[in-house]
C-alpha cells in the first residue's frame, strides 16, 4: 500500500518484508562425540518489517546483542538474509545493486546499492580517521563519485557540514 504524501501516491524510499537472519552453531566434533551436542539455530533478525520514507529519518534501538548490527548488516547488502528481500525505490536490491532510472529518458540500469545505504557507527573514533581533517575525510568519498573540481568539493563539504549542524570553519579541524 502506497502512502500519500502532499495529495500523491509514491512508494517507500526503502522497504524490508519479513527479513530474517539465522546462523548455525556448530558443536565441536569433541562435544558431538562426548555429549552429543547438537547443532543449534542463533535467530538474530527473525522477521523484520520496515517502510521509511522519502525525508524520514529512523532509529534503531535496542538492547546489546538484540541484532541491531545484524540488521544494519542486511540492509547495506554486508550480509545476505537468510529469508526475506530488501527493496529501494521499489525495485529489490540483489547481490549489492539495485535497478534504478537513472538517465532522463527512464532507461533502467543496474547501480550499486553502497552509493546510497552505508552504515554510520556509533563510535566516531573508531570510525575515523583521527590523522586526517574533515576536508580530507569527506573529499575521499567525493572523489570516488567523480567529482575533480576543487571548488566543488569545497562548496559541497560546506554544504555538508551545514546539512549536519556544523559551520564552515570546522572543515580543516579533525575528528576529535
Amino acid at each position: 500500500m502506497n502512502k500519500t504524501y502532499s495529495g500523491y501516491d509514491r512508494q517507500p524510499l526503502f522497504e524490508a518484508r519479513n527479513v530474517k537472519k539465522h546462523f548455525l552453531i556448530q558443536p565441536s566434533i569433541l562435544a558431538r562425540a562426548l555429549i552429543g551436542a547438537k547443532t543449534t539455530v542463533v535467530r538474530a533478525v527473525d522477521g523484520v518489517n520496515l517502510r521509511i520514507w522519502q525525508g524520514e529519518t529512523v532509529g534503531l534501538v535496542g538492547e546489546s546483542g538484540c541484532g541491531k548490527t545484524t540488521l544494519g548488516r542486511i540492509f547495506t547488502c554486508l550480509m545476505e538474509p537468510t529469508q526475506g528481500q530488501i527493496f529501494y525505490r521499489g525495485a529489490p536490491v540483489s547481490g549489492g545493486k539495485v535497478e534504478a532510472d537513472l538517465t532522463p529518458g527512464g532507461k533502467s540500469q543496474w547501480v550499486k546499492y553502497h552509493r546510497v545505504a552505508q552504515i554510520i557507527f556509533q563510535n566516531p573514533y573508531s570510525s575515523l580517521n583521527p590523522r586526517k581533517t574533515v576536508r580530507e575525510i569527506i573529499t575521499t568519498p567525493l572523489r570516488h563519485r567523480n567529482m575533480r573540481d576543487t571548488l566543488e568539493i569545497e562548496a559541497e563539504i560546506i554544504r555538508l557540514l551545514c546539512r549536519v549542524g556544523l559551520s564552515e570553519r570546522h572543515i580543516d579541524s579533525y575528528p576529535h
